[in-house]
């Protein structure tokens, strides 16, 4: 399971758009306005969602990442945070499988 959730991530393999990615992680960003979620935010926002909507393409539905939340918080707030800080979020966490 970790293997395709965690896949290997060697540049050997990269597309096109992967190296993009990797140039503009490698710059330090200027973003100064956001404040850094909390733990407690984001349980509380997991837990106001539906637990039995339309997962993502991962197939984890927001009823587990409640539970990863509540078992690894400093894990999920971290990856939140980071991502807010890159100002990115993963497209494919915006897309239901229907």
């Amino acid at each position: 399971m970790i293997d395709h959730f965690v896949p290997d991530d060697t540049e050997t393999a990269d597309n096109s758009y992967r190296k993009h990615v990797r140039e503009i992680n490698k710059k330090p960003l200027a973003i100064e306005d956001d404040a850094d979620f909390t733990k407690r935010e984001i349980i509380h926002i997991l837990e106001k969602m539906y637990p039995n909507k339309t997962p993502g393409e991962d197939g984890l539905t927001s009823k587990i990442i409640l539970e990863v939340a509540k078992i690894l918080p400093r894990f999920v707030t971290a990856t939140d945070n980071n991502c807010l800080s890159r100002n990115h979020f993963p497209q494919h966490w915006k897309i239901a499988r229907i």
